[in-house]
């Protein structure tokens, strides 16, 4: 096994692992929470930024594997918390944390499996 196919296995790892963090934090959640709860809504906001620059970090002709992946989207979902912290909009953060992040896990766990075989 190559180390960089050992890193992008690592990576998208911690991809997985960030999508079943979100699950866990807004499960019997809703969206008045992120208003009320401090400590939810910067996990919440981590938890985005590190798939973000995790999925910068998956090689080329592996997110060619799932082109139907939001690559860019998350990438820029990252720059937007590192960025424009001071300035983030609750609405959709839940969004993505609460539809678009548990929709994207099989997603990722599929592509894994590929990368892995």
């Amino acid at each position: 096994m190559k180390s960089d196919e050992t890193s992008t296995r690592v990576r998208m790892l911690h991809m997985l692992e960030a999508c079943d963090r979100v699950a866990a934090f807004v499960e019997d959640r809703k969206r008045a929470d992120l208003d009320q709860d401090e400590m939810l809504k910067l996990a919440l906001q981590y938890l985005v930024l590190t798939l973000g620059e995790t999925s910068k970090h998956i090689p080329s002709g592996v997110q060619s594997m799932a082109p139907d992946l939001p690559w860019r989207a998350m990438a820029a979902s990252r720059d937007r918390m590192a960025h424009g912290y001071f300035d983030i909009n609750l609405d959709m953060l839940w969004m993505m944390d609460s539809v678009d992040i548990p929709a994207l896990r099989p997603r990722l766990a599929v592509l894994l499996e590929q990368v892995a075989a």
